[in-house]
């Protein structure tokens, strides 16, 4: 970048000097003006020779001249290219805009921020953000479009300021940004994003299990409260909202709540483990009438299931007869949800089955991350008189023959489907149902359900939720004996 004075000689000339006798990248010329001095800023791509007036008026930073190849260049475009590059700082800006764009309140907001209503840009922005590859640029996406306030509904007595419109903008910002890039971006960079980083305690957003549980689901997604009644059946001492409080209540209260929010950091979790299907498959390869526990069969056989995670061509065999028969469920094979709350994602299984059927590994990941969170969802949210989880138990997997009631798939599998089209997603459209061609018949049936009224749809939910008998549904005992 040069700085140049104009005294008396033409702007012409000096751009001409600038552009063909050096590769400046950035030109700026003061000239007299009537009050002061007046700056103009010409910019160009490395590649041309010709300077360009821009529009900005700041100094371009050092760091831009590696962020972007024009540093006049300040479109969604050049800053979307720049993240794509693995340009952490480009994410700030891109948020900002994403915000000028798309929260104009009711005319304050436009007053305070300068914003523009412009519905299109905020979009190309969500989706640009969406499709980052690179899990520092996807992590720090989260961070930055996580609401700066907490996100807490029992606790309004230790938050007493006044919001203003600052309350809407942040809930807006939490429904319409986080939620979407919640279940678009990796679910590595997802679970890295709720682990504490500014300060110890730090809770982030619920809004993505929010949009899935309460928007979609029609139930009721409140962890801070459910663990705020298990903490008073431990810990008769804390305080309920009615009572009188001080200091020394809200601090308890709240360490309850970042255990609440750290909990829900750990419930999902990577391994490398081989799934329960591949154990099973390996134990009765070695004794085909075998009687025993999963805990049993992975001491007699895991070695030998390891053995074949490890090798690519052996698995993938096997994953090709699996697909062939269409016996590649989610549950049990690609991922697991546990009674405990805990979701595992078997990481080989999902890479090799992403090789198997021409996938991304990383949207079939998200695929199985959004049905296993739905089944979740089904069975520990509220309904809307606030009674806790019930309903929707997953298999306990004490033998090969347990299976999850075939319609209790079906319907996880139904609002799975909803949620990734309200994210207009096509990638994650893409790998559900290429892989639902392949998995079985339960599986399948989601497509039967697409043109079902979503009050339709919940109220399936909630009949499979309250009587599973009475619906003909086979309950775990009944499929494991």
């Amino acid at each position: 970048m040069v700085v140049e004075y104009l005294l008396d000689g033409d702007e012409a000339e000096a751009l001409e000097f600038w552009g063909k006798s050096t590769k400046v990248r950035c030109v700026v010329l003061l000239a007299k003006a009537q009050y002061g001095r007046q700056k103009r800023i010409f910019t160009r791509d490395p590649d041309s020779e010709d300077l360009r007036r821009t529009e900005r008026w700041d100094l371009p930073r050092p760091r831009e001249f590696e962020l972007l190849r024009d540093v006049g260049d300040r479109s969604v475009e050049s800053m979307l290219d720049a993240v794509r590059h693995g340009h952490i700082e480009a994410v700030a800006w891109l948020v900002n805009e994403w915000r000028d764009s798309s929260l104009t309140g009711d005319g304050r907001f436009r007053k305070h921020r300068g914003g523009h209503w412009r519905p299109e840009r905020a979009r190309r922005i969500l989706d640009g953000l969406a499709a980052t590859e690179d899990l520092r640029c996807a992590e720090e996406i989260l961070r930055r479009a996580t609401p700066s306030r907490y996100d807490l509904r029992h606790c309004d007595h230790l938050f007493r300021e006044d919001w203003d419109f600052g309350e809407e903008i942040e809930r807006k910002m939490a429904e319409d940004l986080f939620a979407p890039l919640f279940w678009r971006l990796p679910v590595e960079a997802m679970l890295k994003s709720m682990e504490p980083k500014r300060y110890r305690g730090e809770m982030l957003s619920l809004a993505g299990y929010r949009l899935l549980a309460e928007d979609l689901m029609g139930l009721r997604y409140d962890p801070d409260r459910s663990a705020l009644e298990d903490a008073r059946e431990k810990a008769p001492w804390l305080p309920t909202p009615n009572d009188h409080r001080d200091d020394g209540d809200d601090e308890r209260t709240l360490m309850w709540l970042y255990r609440s929010r750290r909990q829900q950091s750990e419930r999902v979790r990577f391994t490398s483990e081989a799934p329960p299907s591949l154990i099973w498959e390996e134990m009765f390869r070695e004794e085909p009438y075998w009687r025993g526990t999963l805990e049993e069969a992975r001491e007699k056989v895991g070695a030998k299931a390891g053995k074949v995670l490890g090798s690519n061509v052996s698995l993938r065999n096997r994953l090709r007869s699996a697909a062939a028969r269409r016996e590649l469920g989610t549950q049990g094979l690609l991922g697991d949800y546990e009674g405990s709350g805990r979701i595992e994602l078997y990481t080989p299984m999902i890479t090799s089955v992403a090789e198997v059927l021409g996938l991304s590994s990383r949207y079939l990941k998200s695929v199985v991350f959004i049905h296993l969170s739905a089944w979740a969802l089904a069975h520990e949210a509220r309904d809307l008189d606030g009674q806790r989880g019930y309903g929707f138990p997953p298999s306990m997997r004490t033998s090969p023959f347990s299976r999850e009631s075939p319609s209790h798939v079906i319907l996880v599998q139904a609002f799975t489907d909803r949620l990734i089209r309200l994210l207009k997603d096509a990638n994650l459209q893409a790998a559900f149902e290429k892989l639902s061609e392949h998995q079985p018949e339960p599986y399948n049936r989601w497509a039967l359900m697409r043109k079902l009224p979503l009050e339709k749809l919940r109220m399936l939910l909630l009949k499979a939720r309250a009587s599973a008998p009475a619906l003909g549904l086979p309950s775990t005992e009944d499929i494991s004996n």
